[in-house]
């Protein structure tokens, strides 16, 4: 089975490359000796169990996901500045419905230890995957297992499905293509959760920012407990303003 991401070729910001890889994927396929996923993350970086065990079938009909689940959103706007001063900030809503576990607690090296890029992990308790903010589709595994964004703020998102889940055959079903142009909450992948628990190491899902580095920045505010897909803030990423020192140097 092919694991090559196909990838976009628009550019962005300087450094960046615009879109999620390969350079920062690649990096996944150098680390740990479990090579079946190290592919598959190289081409796109508190517990619980899931609920139901089988796949999502809240499927309404509509291209986005309002009203996945009663109501407890949150009232938060997900795309808030979350930073004062002369910096920038965005609130990157969760892509997945489920319980938040610390990047650290990812059973892979490649995102525990922040390889390929800083985020957190949500443990999936329904199956439909939202895009969390406005952007394009910028790489695609023909597997469906892991989706890279490029959001319009000029963040560089990796959602990766599972860990070691690359041949879990059946499990993905991708609703969008590479080059696509996607709104917040527009619905990306359905996973069926049941495959993916019996197929996958792990079913714990990886969300990144794979270009913090270029951007000089950080992630702060990581959710804890359940959230709401494309409803509740997972997490917040802050750099400096340009003209602002990043990485001890000026922008």
């Amino acid at each position: 089975m092919d694991e090559r991401p196909i990838t976009g070729t628009r550019s962005g910001p300087a450094g960046t490359g615009g879109v999620v890889g390969p350079q920062a994927l690649a990096a996944a396929g150098k680390a740990g000796p479990d090579g079946a996923d190290r592919g598959a993350a190289a081409g796109v970086r508190g517990a619980g169990s899931p609920g139901g065990g089988g796949p999502d079938t809240a499927r309404n009909g509509h291209d986005t996901a309002g009203g996945m689940g009663p109501g407890t959103a949150t009232g938060r706007d997900p795309a808030a500045p979350a930073t004062g001063g002369g910096g920038r900030g965005v609130a990157v809503p969760a892509p997945v419905t489920g319980r938040v576990v610390p990047l650290d607690q990812v059973p892979d090296p490649v995102f525990a230890e922040r390889m390929v890029g800083d985020g957190a992990a949500l443990l999936p308790e329904a199956g439909e995957v939202v895009a969390p903010l406005a952007g394009t589709v910028t790489a695609l595994f023909p597997t469906g297992h892991a989706v890279g964004l490029r959001t319009d703020d000029g963040l560089e998102l990796l959602i990766h499905l599972g860990i070691d889940s690359a041949h879990a055959e059946g499990a993905f079903e991708p609703l969008v293509q590479v080059g696509d142009r996607v709104a917040a909450g527009q619905r990306l992948i359905r996973t069926d959760l049941q495959r993916l628990a019996a197929a996958a190491r792990a079913p714990v899902s990886p969300v990144l920012v794979t270009n913090l580095e270029e951007l000089g920045g950080r992630i702060e505010a990581v959710a804890q407990g359940f959230v709401w897909a494309g409803r509740d803030v997972l997490f917040r990423v802050v750099w400096p303003a340009a003209g602002a020192e990043a990485n001890g140097k000026p922008r």
